[in-house]
């Protein structure tokens, strides 16, 4: 028997949920796929409801957003509809209460990237805004969740590098601005963050109560060192 407590609980988040208008073009994009389409339309409920499950709302876009990827891919829409699951990933970084489920939304975020860019083949071009608008928001995130990508299991240097080879491969031309200016975000933020622990140098050599003097030890050591940091970072 339920409890007057969990009646009044669930009472109270019992509501009335709506989608917005904004979502409507991932539905459109999947019209021809009515079973696929029903279990798309629970996901966006859930994404307007007032008392969202972030995590399942990560699991489950992910799924729509990489197995119907093709279907976006052939979709005049699809780029629109592509730019909303990132914004859903955004929305779970910013707005999930535990780290587990921020941390899992911008691991999804950024393979959900990768995934357009090893898979969109002649079509990157129509996707090329969207990676722009990525890479910028990225970028311009507060320390705290910028951290999330810059340790993401998906790292930022590896997607560079699919970016770089796909343009190559379709000899094609690209805006990459947005790009770098993220890459050398994320490479100040590094320098700035190892030079807040240890020095690997004093640590070493506090560690052993002995100078360095082993010339291999003092060479590793002097490319990680505060001193190598200080000089490759900008002032």
């Amino acid at each position: 028997m339920k409890s007057e407590a969990l009646q009044v609980n669930l009472e109270s988040t019992r509501v009335d949920v709506t989608v917005d208008d904004r979502y409507h073009i991932l539905l459109e994009v999947m019209d021809r796929y009515h079973g696929v389409k029903d279990g798309l339309q629970v996901l966006l409920e859930e994404i307007c409801h007032p008392y969202r499950n972030w995590g399942y709302i990560v699991k489950e876009s992910r799924s729509y957003a990489l197995n119907y990827f093709h279907v976006l891919k052939a979709h005049p829409r699809g780029p629109e509809a592509a730019r909303l699951y990132a914004d859903i990933f955004f929305q779970a970084v910013e707005s999930a209460r535990t780290w587990d489920v921020k941390r899992d939304a911008a691991d999804n975020l950024l393979f959900f990237i990768q995934h357009i860019v090893r898979n969109a083949e002649d079509d990157l071009s129509s996707f090329s805004p969207l990676l722009t608008y990525v890479f910028d928001r990225i970028r311009q995130c507060p320390e705290d969740i910028f951290h999330l990508f810059v340790t993401s299991f998906y790292q930022l240097t590896s997607l560079a590098g699919d970016v770089l080879n796909t343009l190559r491969s379709q000899e094609t031309v690209a805006d990459i601005l947005a790009l770098n200016r993220l890459l050398e975000h994320a490479l100040q933020y590094t320098y700035g963050y190892w030079l807040k622990q240890a020095d690997p140098w004093s640590w070493f050599e506090d560690l052993h109560d002995a100078k360095v003097d082993e010339p291999q030890i003092n060479d590793a050591l002097r490319e990680v060192s505060h001193r190598q940091l200080m000089r490759i970072k900008k002032p």
